[in-house]
């Protein structure tokens, strides 16, 4: 079970999510690695890092981002993704075919919806963010539910520390 964010809930594709903004799945949750980039799509619904278990062997997203589901134009076309649907029971979940019935219309041109990249949401929690220094820079990101780690790396360099730890 993890907690899922919608992020741009003025988009007519999230319309089937007004009434529950963050609402939770038991689903699979995809990881993705390059080419995936934030700046090149308008991710619509993503994990919610504060209501799932980061802890989970292979989460290893510096920047925190696990999209879910998103939207952009490629060329003169329009392209809808969305990662639920990896149990049987998601497909009987109206409020999910709702999301996908519209991602479809936006697809096919029927449904207009901006498509404009928007960029990773602040995190709700106090601790998380990003703290820079001298020359370096920490993050702080779940790594459970209530539980953190954090990375420190110089300046434009990959992580050089990683810091378990909890609350």
């Amino acid at each position: 079970k993890v907690g899922i964010r919608v992020e741009d809930p003025s988009s007519p594709v999230c319309a089937a999510f007004a009434s529950e903004p963050d609402f939770s799945i038991v689903d699979e949750i995809y990881q993705f690695k390059d080419p995936y980039s934030r700046s090149n799509c308008r991710v619509l619904l993503g994990l919610d890092p504060l209501r799932a278990d980061m802890g989970k062997q292979g989460l290893s997203r510096a920047d925190g981002d696990y999209p879910v589901s998103w939207i952009r134009t490629q060329g003169k076309g329009r392209i809808f993704y969305c990662s639920l649907g990896h149990r049987e029971e998601v497909y009987w979940n109206p409020v999910v075919l709702k999301h996908y019935l519209a991602g479809i219309q936006y697809a096919l041109g029927d449904l207009k919806a901006d498509s404009t990249p928007l960029t990773l949401p602040e995190p709700k929690d106090p601790y998380m963010g990003e703290y820079k220094g001298p020359g370096a820079l920490a993050q702080v990101l779940p790594s459970g539910i209530n539980s953190y780690k954090v990375l420190i790396r110089p300046e434009g360099g990959k992580p050089t520390v990683e810091l378990p730890g909890a609350p």
